[in-house]
């Protein structure tokens, strides 16, 4: 690849709270500094504590999970506090006046209503400096911008005045294009610019010796808790459930490996027997780690279902528990395929991003 030798400012969302934010922010940093650039994330003033000051019902929940396991969440918090250190390079506010490019993205940094949302992924400070989006995200709030003529029109103005747009759902990327000024690009999350192999700097180990199915949830309810607890006893199978964000307040069996770090995350997935996850990110690491995946459907899920439409695999998306057991073998030389082409529309986007080669009036 070219040595563009520029220096770049990443906006984006890396909560502790998240390994999907956490290890989307270290993916696009990592391609864009392997591209030959200085790559920074820009602090968008975070200041994440294990125990948060109360303001909402899940802040007390959240109270509560740190006292019931506080040895674990401290260590689970650390680990995360340590990949942000050494994998982000997170730095000052301020450092943005001295980039020659502004990258908002990836993750959820449309979504308005996002608790972790922050005024500047929209750049509307940044009048000078050329500016970008990459794989920038409404999560699953497109129709709360089509519907607040407030939100529609913030968030048209300021796309409006970016220089370079792509967005991760071919929904969104549908609908910008009908609604602005610029052509928006349809590209990968970052976390699939990497390889396999560029995971292999983790030297991730086994974590768990004996065979397991790995649950990932970012939303769940109790009612899938039980069909979940259900079909494990059915085939006398060991759930490890990672991250389980309401766990207290639901009756599970399963094994809960709390004190994991971002790369103890990844170690889950890759060694895990088969994986059953509500997650994007969750499904993203189980394809690149070419494991045996379901990824159940909890509100719409369009994220996961752009995403398994690339590679061909829709029908390991869905909520229905029972069908598992007659899910054709994934053939992951053809996913691999069509991931390799995906990967490098997106990497040329980028490249475009960087040589400032903008074509988009």
């Amino acid at each position: 690849m070219v040595d563009y030798r520029k220096k770049v400012g990443i906006y984006t969302i890396y909560s502790n709270e998240s390994y999907g934010a956490m290890l989307q922010a270290f993916s696009l940093v990592y391609t864009i500094n392997k591209m030959g650039n200085d790559v920074n994330v820009i602090s968008t003033n975070n200041n994440e504590k294990l125990m948060p000051i109360p303001h909402s019902a899940n802040d007390f929940f959240k109270i509560l999970r740190v006292l019931k396991n506080y040895k674990k969440m401290k260590s689970r918090f650390n680990l995360f506090e340590s990949f942000k250190k050494e994998y982000l390079k997170v730095i000052d506010s301020n450092y943005y006046e001295k980039c020659d490019l502004l990258i908002t993205g990836s993750d959820q940094t449309l979504n308005l209503d996002l608790y972790a949302f922050k005024d500047v992924f929209l750049q509307e400070h940044n009048t000078k400096i050329t500016k970008a989006t990459y794989a920038s995200s409404f999560g699953e709030k497109l129709n709360v911008i089509k519907n607040n003529p407030a939100k529609k029109e913030r968030i048209i103005k300021a796309l409006n005045d970016f220089d370079f747009l792509s967005v991760r759902e071919k929904d969104s990327c549908e609908y910008l294009n009908k609604n602005l000024n610029k052509h928006v690009e349809l590209v990968l999350d970052p976390t699939m610019l990497l390889t396999k192999e560029d995971l292999s700097i983790f030297n991730l180990k086994k974590l768990i010796d004996e065979e397991y199915i790995l649950y990932f949830a970012v939303l769940n309810s109790q009612e899938f808790v039980d069909e979940l607890s259900a079909y494990a006893k059915k085939h006398n199978l060991k759930i490890v459930a990672v991250h389980l964000q309401n766990r207290f307040e639901m009756k599970s069996k399963f094994d809960y490996y709390i004190d994991a770090g971002p790369i103890e995350f990844l170690s889950l997935i890759k060694y895990a027997k088969f994986i059953i996850t509500t997650s994007f990110h969750g499904t993203v690491y189980s394809l690149m780690f070419e494991k045996n995946f379901y990824a159940y459907d909890f509100e719409g899920a369009s994220r996961i279902k752009t995403l398994l439409s690339y590679v061909d695999l829709n029908d390991r998306c869905g909520t229905d528990l029972d069908c598992i057991s007659q899910l054709k073998e994934i053939n992951y030389k053809n996913v691999n395929k069509l991931l390799g082409i995906r990967r490098k529309d997106s990497i040329e986007y980028l490249e475009k991003v960087l040589e400032g080669k903008a074509n988009y009036e």
